[in-house]
């Protein structure tokens, strides 16, 4: 059962974090909405002007992104494909972790410089790497079980 919940749990991190990196809206100051690929104003939106800061906080969350997806295929693949690959469930947990780390650190870099007026689009990277963390440790426990 832990596994099971450890999956959806992966698949629902993968999810936020995918639509916390696209939306424009990590930071909203008069009138102004911005993310980390679009900037836009009464509905007209142009490119986002890229410094270090939103280069590396794009690609923290992009590696997020792949490494939540392999933790989510090497856990269906042990569940449902590979049963009895013992390898797969370290994989997956450890894929998470790194998943987690990845999206965290990537909404810290932001923040860091950005820290005022800051919006849905960080907080859903930030509650993405947080479902990460419990989903690897479900997932490890879950295998650990069977």
């Amino acid at each position: 059962m832990l596994v099971y919940i450890g999956i959806g749990l992966s698949a629902l991190s993968l999810l936020l974090n995918i639509v916390g990196l696209a939306i424009p809206n990590w930071v909203v100051a008069g009138g102004y909405k911005t993310g980390l690929w679009k900037m836009c104003y009464s509905g007209i939106c142009a490119s986002v002007p890229t410094d270090s800061t939103i280069q590396a906080t794009r690609a923290m969350e992009i590696l997020g992104v792949l490494a939540i997806s392999a933790a989510l295929v090497c856990a269906i693949l042990k569940q449902f494909v590979m049963k009895d690959q013992k390898i797969l469930p370290k994989v997956s947990g450890g894929s998470a972790i790194a998943a987690a780390i990845f999206m965290i650190i990537g909404a810290v870099i932001f923040a860091v410089k950005y820290n005022t007026n800051l919006q849905a689009g960080f907080a859903l990277c930030i509650v993405a790497g947080v479902l990460a963390i419990v989903a690897a440790i479900l997932i490890l426990l879950g295998f650990k079980e069977t």
